[in-house]
């Protein structure tokens, strides 16, 4: 069994090609990212965190720090997660996605709980583990960390394919050869995942998308707060009716990709 070298301008050359091709593909879906990174831009404008001697922080100063890192981190990954998936890298927008939705979550708690503070820069198990914690809260009660079931879902998605060297992360990239004529066969780890339809693709894409709307959901009280003088309803109404549009479009996706051939 061989295994096929690889070259790293060929490697490149093909990232670009499934770019411009995912997005010829994806025209209708690449509509709703510059509405979203939009939302995302939208209050930065406003935010003065009015710290006048970092040497003499307070803890309400490095609340809002360290909520607005993570928002900003969030928003980083809305780029990381959606062009890495334009070419064709599924598993690891998965993984980018996952970073995004513990940065979420992470901040839910913060903005839940400021006392917690010192427990998030001390690493405290609550923190590390943040995906439990919020899932073992929502198993008490539904009105501890709203709004988060199917962040909770899609982040167990991302850990299944896309986070960790289990074998459902790495069965559909492999790929082997049948045996040629002298008896050996190719056995190669694939550079590329792409779904096996164009339907499917477009699904993880859109999928990728509502999860980041979702995020943004999570964090758009507080940030309106901090970010004086944005339109605070209609910023989140927006943010609303986005998830809402979005979602359509994905349900539209699942419903075509149902129907017979």
């Amino acid at each position: 069994m061989n295994v096929p070298q690889t070259h790293l301008l060929e490697y490149i050359g093909a990232e670009e090609t499934n770019l411009l091709v995912s997005m010829n593909l994806c025209k209708r879906d690449m509509d709703f990212f510059p509405k979203l990174d939009g939302l995302f831009q939208e209050p930065l404008k406003y935010i003065d965190l009015k710290i006048k001697n970092r040497a003499a922080l307070t803890h309400d100063d490095k609340h809002r720090m360290a909520v607005l890192t993570l928002y900003l981190y969030v928003h980083y990954h809305l780029y990381s997660a959606f062009s890495t998936m334009l070419r064709c890298h599924l598993s690891d927008a998965l993984s980018q996605s996952r970073k995004a939705i513990d940065a979420a979550f992470t901040a839910a708690r913060l903005i839940r709980e400021p006392a917690t503070l010192t427990d998030y820069f001390d690493r405290h198990r609550d923190y590390r583990n943040i995906k439990r914690t919020v899932s073992d809260a929502n198993q008490k009660s539904e009105t501890e960390y709203p709004d988060t079931g199917p962040l909770v879902e899609m982040h167990e998605i991302c850990s299944q394919f896309g986070s960790h060297a289990d074998v459902s992360s790495l069965i559909h990239r492999v790929e082997m050869t049948e045996p040629d004529e002298l008896g050996k066969s190719l056995m190669r780890l694939l550079m590329f995942q792409k779904p096996e339809s164009d339907l499917e693709f477009r699904y993880y894409l859109v999928q990728i998308l509502v999860s980041f709307a979702q995020m943004l959901w999570l964090f758009s009280n507080f940030v309106a707060d901090i970010a004086a003088g944005i339109e605070k309803d209609k910023w989140i109404t927006t943010i609303g009716q986005t998830i809402l549009a979005i979602q359509k479009e994905s349900e539209q996706i699942e419903a075509a990709m149902k129907k017979p051939a």
